[in-house]
């Protein structure tokens, strides 16, 4: 399954996600795996601002994602 990110972006700025996700980043208290998932949807979020219509084939799947749970 992949990530739709021309349906997700738009709901994570009408939801104010990006400044809260900037907020997280600069919070010293999560751990850094939680600040690199939000770094991760921070890029793809400004790269779909520059280019609404990316090629979203490039974006990793669930299953390759490095947070993917072993079955």
């Amino acid at each position: 399954m992949m990530l739709k990110w021309n349906k997700y972006c738009p709901l994570v700025e009408q939801e104010n996600g990006l400044t809260l996700l900037q907020q997280l980043i600069r919070d010293p208290r999560p751990y850094d795996i939680i600040k690199q998932l939000a770094q991760e949807v921070l890029q793809r979020c400004y790269r779909h601002n520059d280019d609404p219509d990316y090629d979203s084939s490039e974006d990793v799947s669930d299953e390759q994602h490095p947070m993917a749970m072993e079955g």
